[in-house]
């Protein structure tokens, strides 16, 4: 039987079957993206003012240019923002709730001041974090007083549950996804900004949602080591702020003194910056004359 043929740009022999197959996959998924496009092109919701959201929309528009030979790209397109989103309205729906019993809790007549202004300040947290983006949101769900959370029924949980039964050889990555979660539920540095550390938990966050093993094993081994390279540095960037604190101490001449301040203070603020800007400033020293 002759078999026809096509040539493509790459030089790739493909039959005819093969293309109608990958065109059928291309229009399938732009009818998808089409109709995301219909649902959200006048923002309904908290989707308006969402730079977030206003990023994965834009994936979406942009997939709708293209032809069925970028099928991959468009089905990474719908694929990246039917997650987010997903991932987006069960947050809200947690922020709704958690609202609820915030709203509750202020309305108690006797209440310590520091945790009135706790709610109060939460309850602008969670009122703000619609249009955020979605670690934002998290961090306003799950911001917490132990010494105010008697006042509401609600608890979170601030470690990893516990295993009562043998866990599944196929949920061993998820449950430590889920460990790791849980052990930055409150981040040591409080409320500090630290972009790259969002980052990566955040890709924590999407291989929960994620079926694939394979996928579930290769985020926790990327975060994994990435958080021990942070904590490696942070040590570092720490004892070497130490050394230069013990040299302000033994008594400077001026000009030195406020070289050390400042050295002291970029040092610090690495600490809150991506792992090669820790190590530019582990490399760098004062002046030699100081």
């Amino acid at each position: 039987m002759f078999l026809k043929v096509v040539i493509l740009d790459s030089d790739v022999f493909t039959t005819f079957e093969e293309l109608r197959a990958l065109e059928s996959v291309s229009v399938k998924h732009i009818n998808l993206l089409k109709k995301i496009n219909s649902t959200y092109y006048k923002r309904p919701g908290n989707s308006a003012n969402n730079t977030e959201f206003d990023k994965y929309f834009k994936m979406v528009l942009n997939a709708l240019n293209l032809t069925s030979h970028d099928v991959d790209r468009i089905i990474d397109a719908y694929v990246d923002f039917k997650i987010y989103n997903k991932f987006r309205l069960d947050l809200e729906k947690m922020v709704e709730d958690r609202l609820k019993v915030v709203n509750r809790t202020l309305k108690i007549q006797i209440m310590l001041p520091e945790c009135r202004a706790f709610y109060t300040k939460m309850q602008w947290q969670l009122m703000k974090s619609f249009i955020q983006s979605n670690v934002m949101k998290m961090e306003a769900i799950y911001t917490i007083n132990e010494n105010c959370e008697e006042l509401e029924n609600i608890t979170l949980p601030t470690e990893a549950p516990k295993i009562t039964k043998p866990i599944k050889k196929s949920e061993v990555f998820a449950t430590e996804l889920r460990n790791v979660l849980f052990k930055y539920n409150l981040r040591p540095w409080g409320k500090k900004q630290y972009p790259e550390f969002d980052e990566q938990i955040w890709k924590v966050f999407m291989a929960t949602l994620k079926g694939n093993e394979g996928q579930k094993r290769l985020a926790l081994n990327k975060f994994l080591k990435y958080d021990e390279d942070r904590e490696k540095f942070d040590k570092a960037l720490s004892v070497k702020i130490g050394k230069i604190k013990r040299k302000l101490n033994t008594g400077v001449n001026t000009a030195c003194r406020e070289e050390y301040i400042e050295f002291i203070k970029n040092l610090t603020q690495a600490m809150f910056q991506t792992l090669s800007e820790k190590n530019r400033f582990l490399a760098k020293n004062v002046s030699r004359k100081c």
